[in-house]
């Protein structure tokens, strides 16, 4: 039986990850079709079997902005969409949505447009902040208990943001951040001394968690503790973390692995 898999964004896989889909590519009843950044390197990606995704071309670049700009913009207005963007389709795609809520006033950089988007009217920052700081994936019942909502309040605050074009909801019911940047854009909004705070209540809670049996990556506390500058605690469980790794064979993972103050 024939199989193709797909798997986007390479590039921020771990190295156990990696090996598991080494080899996949040497099962030749499996195909492997994935996107990574030009500078992932592994030994099954060669030239014969890379394609170098380039800038779009302007006749693709105007189909999309007809797509996603308001209904009626005028012709002159999709055509600065497509200069200011110059072929890459997540800027041309950021920049439309961004006129159909700002009007004329295109931002010149992506970073721009992402803080703008984050930062559109009505949307509740202090909520998607907090979801950043906890990662790409959104835990509702972490988000839930952090910040003191209900449940059934915070799926109609996700939801918003979902409408919004900010998160993604899959096929598992769960939400996700639309795209890697928007997470990163959100996280970066904060100021230093809110996002400490909120690692320090994260890596608390998450650690409430273990302690009452619940299985939590250690990683993942380990990285709200360094977030906070517990550095000694975020260091033990690394350790512990690189120990479980080695034992559970994630060699790689184990010697490498290091706590990252980040949201992702």
């Amino acid at each position: 039986r024939q199989c193709l898999v797909v798997i986007e964004d390479l590039h921020w896989a771990d190295g156990s990850t990696v090996d598991v889909i080494t080899q996949l590519t040497r099962d030749n009843s499996t195909a492997v079709l994935v996107t990574t950044r030009p500078a992932f390197r592994a030994p099954w990606l060669v030239d014969d079997t890379t394609v170098r995704i380039e800038r779009l071309p302007d006749r693709d670049s105007r189909r999309i902005a007809e797509l996603l700009a308001p209904s009626g913009t005028p012709g002159h207005q999709l055509a600065r969409l497509v200069e200011r963007a110059d072929g890459v389709p997540l800027f041309l795609m950021a920049l439309a949505r961004h006129r159909h809520h700002a009007g004329d006033d295109l931002p010149a950089s992506l970073h721009e447009v992402l803080l703008a988007h984050v930062d559109q009217p009505g949307v509740d920052l202090d909520l998607l902040q907090w979801i950043a700081t906890i990662g790409r994936e959104v835990d509702v019942d972490l988000v839930a208990e952090a910040t003191d909502r209900t449940r059934r309040h915070l799926e109609v605050q996700l939801h918003d943001l979902q409408a919004r074009g900010l998160l993604e909801r899959t096929a598992a019911g769960t939400y996700v951040f639309h795209h890697a940047l928007i997470q990163e854009e959100a996280y970066r909004s904060q100021i230093d001394s809110t996002r400490a705070v909120r690692h320090d209540v994260l890596a608390d809670l998450l650690l409430a968690r273990r302690a009452a049996g619940h299985q939590v990556a250690p990683m993942n506390i380990a990285r709200h503790l360094a977030g906070c500058a517990r550095l000694v605690e975020a260091h033990r469980i690394t350790i512990e973390a690189a120990f479980t790794a080695q034992r559970d064979g994630a060699h790689r993972d184990g010697l490498g692995g290091t706590p990252q103050q980040g949201g992702d």
